[in-house]
């Protein structure tokens, strides 16, 4: 579990990690309801999703920020760990059987990051001073690439249609909610505000929900390069066996291929049991505060 990972990069003999609830509902909310019950020795643990850049958008936010006992992901959510390029460039290191081919991952996934930037701080912006209106769905649709399309095509290379595709659905969005930001000043202290706190627009895709982040951004990708490798390996291996009476080896040998990629490389696997993440500076963050915590 991701916490248990944090918990062992500090002390790892000093807390026991456990879910609040046997119940799958039971989530952060359940876990706010006890933020007045915390100390040295009773911490929670949840995701920050738009508290830690909407600080003030309501009172629960506020908390999260403010209680020292309150340990939070300060990007999106553990999924969006999972996705980073420490653990992106792991799974890529390995998601190969015989030969790993070159890819533009992480070129495709910067460039995604820029485009969405803007959008990101003005919505965060405006959210923090009025959730309601300017709501966590809009923004989710307004950075969603759109389904079906990958953002590294068959070569692995960036794809370029398709980020000019998403620049121009972010831009329209990003252009009405500037059209609402009437203190220009006031949201240039906010920016600097978010760039003291990280948030750039290189890791600007670890503040979109992290789900999205994983479903739509980021496997689309890794299962692109799964299967063109796979295709590569494929094709290596019947130029290896071209004679008919070595028919039986080549199939042998195309099935080693299938079964590897089935059976080892299970992108949700691989995404899930990663562990990479712990080199991300927003996971020192972390370890940070519950050092800080302990000592």
């Amino acid at each position: 579990p991701f916490w248990q990972h944090v918990v062992n990069a500090v002390d790892g003999s000093r807390y026991k990690v456990r879910p609040i609830s046997k119940e799958q509902a039971a989530g952060k909310r359940t876990l706010q309801k006890r933020y007045a019950e915390l100390n040295q020795e009773f911490l929670v643990a949840v995701d920050s999703d738009y508290d830690f850049l909407c600080p003030d958008r309501h009172a629960e936010a506020q908390e999260m920020n403010n209680n020292p006992f309150v340990l939070h992901t300060h990007c999106y959510s553990r999924e969006s760990f999972q996705c980073c390029h420490h653990s992106l460039g792991a799974i890529t290191g390995i998601l190969y059987f015989h030969q790993q081919l070159p890819s533009q991952i992480h070129e495709a996934l910067i460039r995604y990051s820029h485009v969405v930037y803007p959008a990101l701080c003005a919505f965060s912006y405006l959210h923090n001073k009025n959730w309601q209106q300017y709501s966590e769905g809009e923004f989710n649709l307004a950075v969603r690439v759109s389904l079906g399309v990958c953002l590294i095509n068959d070569e692995l290379q960036v794809n370029d249609d398709a980020i000019i595709q998403l620049q121009t659905q972010v831009e329209a969005y990003s252009q009405s909610l500037h059209a609402a930001i009437t203190d220009h000043a006031d949201f240039d202290s906010f920016k600097t505000i978010l760039t003291t706190r990280g948030i750039t627009e290189d890791n600007a895709y670890m503040f979109i929900n992290g789900h999205c982040l994983q479903d739509i951004v980021v496997k689309p990708m890794l299962e692109k390069i799964a299967a063109v490798t796979r295709r590569s390996e494929k094709d290596s291996v019947a130029q290896m066996y071209p004679e008919p009476e070595r028919l039986k080896t080549k199939r042998q040998k195309l099935n080693e291929i299938d079964n590897y990629y089935k059976n080892e490389r299970q992108l949700s696997t691989l995404l899930s049991n990663g562990q990479a993440f712990v080199q991300d500076a927003f996971f020192s963050l972390i370890t940070a505060k519950l050092d800080a915590i302990i000592h």
